[in-house]
Formats: structure tokens, sequence, C-alpha cells
């Protein structure tokens, strides 16, 4: 979140140009600029001469800061979310908690439940049947719909949840059957600081009415997995039955015929039933001991874990692909393919494993 305000540029022409120039720099929103990134630019807007701006940003934290340049030097104002619009009054939620599944090895419906954030990419299953709350809403409605989606399935009673939606923070408490949702206020030492944010920012202050409640549906049946044949030892069952036959698999690929495992486990690891989070690391396991063997059936899966699988995954896949020779031989026209498609994501990936060979 970037807002920000000019009063007076002074100076040359040449030097105005200049510091506008930064100005535009400093408080591009889709500048990839940590909190220090954008502090030094703000240091160097306040030595052009007569330059008078605000200037509200966001940490990384979600910390919220507003800069006051004036007279050649910087007033840093640290702004602090509240419950109260008069006094600072802290909330009791947590930013991105961790919740667990009522039957852990349903954890995928879990997270699928909580769908819809700005961060889905980046939420995965712990081993204990867990996963933690998105911090990063496009919406306050995207937020409490998933709340109350994903509530039925978890084991926490009362879920306080600090979270991002837009520019606005917000609180949202899960209990008794309801999600309540209340937007947070912004407060300082100085009145004037908080009005100077909301002004720049083009917030509006919360009141009474913007409180949102939605209730909680009766528990949603979990998903469970296949129940485990013996027949298909990779792809039904449980976790741990998997990890046992995955391991098994990958232990016969060091025999005298792997053939049979690598087409075995490749065919396992592209199968639906061994994707999302919960057989991720089954996943990455595989692509670690099969990017040893060179086969034209290991490269072909390789290309196919490039583009398809999700980031938490696709590391493993990029940073042993160099092992696979022929697959290597072939990225750079590969990459060039993907980017011409305008398949950026996968175009970029590739660039990556062929880094790390670099």
């Amino acid at each position: 979140m970037v807002g920000a305000r000019v009063v007076e540029a002074g100076g040359d022409a040449a030097g105005r140009a200049q510091a506008e120039a930064l100005f535009a720099d400093c408080i591009d929103p889709d500048a990839d600029y940590s909190l220090n990134d954008r502090r030094e630019l703000v240091e160097q807007l306040a030595t052009s001469p007569g330059f008078v701006a605000t200037i509200a940003c966001e940490g990384d934290e979600g910390e919220r800061y507003l800069y006051a340049i004036a007279g050649g030097g910087v007033r840093v104002v640290e702004l602090a979310d509240s419950r109260d619009a008069t006094r600072a009054l802290a909330p009791r939620g947590k930013r991105s908690p961790s919740v667990t599944a009522k039957d852990p090895e349903a954890v995928d419906d879990l997270i699928a439940a909580l769908a819809g954030s700005e961060e889905d990419e980046w939420v995965s299953a712990d081993d204990d049947g867990g996963t933690a709350i998105p911090y990063r809403w496009p919406t306050r409605d995207a937020l409490v719909h998933a709340l109350a989606r994903a509530a039925p399935r978890w084991r926490q009673r009362v879920v306080r949840v600090l979270a991002a939606c837009g520019q606005q923070h917000v609180e949202a408490v899960v209990e008794a059957g309801r999600v309540v949702c209340v937007p947070l206020h912004v407060v300082a030492d100085r009145p004037a600081d908080v009005e100077a944010f909301y002004r720049v920012t083009n917030l509006a202050p919360p009141t009474d009415g913007d409180r949102l409640e939605v209730a909680i549906a009766a528990s949603a049946p979990a998903t469970r997995p296949p129940q485990f044949d013996p027949a298909r030892p990779l792809t039904t069952g449980g976790k741990r039955q998997r990890s046992d036959a995955f391991s098994q698999v990958r232990a016969a690929l060091r025999g005298r015929d792997p053939e049979p495992a690598i087409q075995a486990l490749v065919a396992a690891v592209r199968d639906p039933a061994n994707a999302g989070a919960t057989f991720a690391e089954l996943r990455r396991d595989a692509y670690r001991e099969l990017a040893k063997h060179p086969h034209p059936a290991i490269a072909d899966l390789f290309r196919w874990g490039l583009e398809h699988e999700p980031d938490d995954v696709v590391d493993t896949v990029i940073y042993v692909a160099w092992r696979q020779d022929a697959l290597f031989a072939e990225l750079p026209a590969l990459a060039a393919s993907y980017a011409a498609r305008g398949d950026a994501r996968t175009a970029h990936r590739i660039a990556l494993a062929l880094a790390e060979d670099a």
C-alpha cells in the first residue's frame, strides 16, 4: 500500500523534473521495494530544494508509516492499528494464525476452503495436519466467506485473525457459529498525522456500520483419501501409507532393473490422487531421486513439473533439473517457446533452472 500527496516542488525546472521522477518511482505500488528501499528514496526526495510532500506506505509485516517531507528533512511517523478510533487499543487477533484440520488426512479440504486470498500459492499443510490462514485478501467479503467455509473443518473453537483486505486492515473473530469482521482504525500520537494518512491513501475512517457478520454453515463432511488398496499403494490410503510405498519404489530405482520403478514413480507423481499440499513432500522426494537417472520419461516428468507444480514443489524441480542432461540441453529453447506463448511464469521457472547450473 502506497499513498502520497505533493504540496510543493521548488527549485529550477530541471530540479523539479528530477524530483518528480524520483517521487513517481518512490510511490510506484508495483515496484518490488522493501521498506528500507522506499525509505532511502524518501530521504533522497527530502534533499530536493523546496520539496514538500506526505507519503504513506506499508512494510512487509503490515506495519504502516507516514513520511512528512519538508525543509530538507523527513519526519517519520509509525502508525498503529487499533480497535478504537480515539486511543491505541491493540487488536487481539494474530497475523496468519495456524489452524488444525479435524481430520489430518483431509487437510487439503481445509486449504481449499481458504482459497481466494492473494497468497494462495504459499498456503500449504504442515506435518500436524494444519495450515496458516493467509494474511492478504482482495476484499473483506472474500476473507469472511473463506473463514466461514473453513471453520467447520478446523479444531479450534475460537480463532482471531488479523488481515489486510486491499488497503484496509481488519480483525475477524471466528466463534460460536459466526464470523465477525471489523475494520481497524489507524492511530498516532498526533491526530493530524491520522488525518494525513487517510487523506493521502484515499481511505475512509471506519464507522460502526462497517461491521460484517456471516453465519458458519454446519460442519461439512471431510473428503477422505481413497481406502488403501494394496494393488495401488502409491495412489490410495493416507499420507503415511503412501510415504512407505514411495520409499520402497525409490529404493528399487537403485536395483539392477530400475525401469519398472521409474515408470511407477513417474506415474504416481503426475497422478491427480497425489496432487495438493498433503502429498507435496512425497513428490519432492520423488523428483530428487528420479533426477539421478537419465530416462526420457523422467525428463518428460520434469518438463511437466516446471509447468504445473506449485511454487513450493517447483523449487525442488528447479534445483535438481540440471542432473537431467537431455532436458537441460533443451531448456533454452523450451523457455523461448513458453515466452512466445505468453506463459511468462513457466519461462521464468525454466530460466531459474538454467541458473542453478551457472
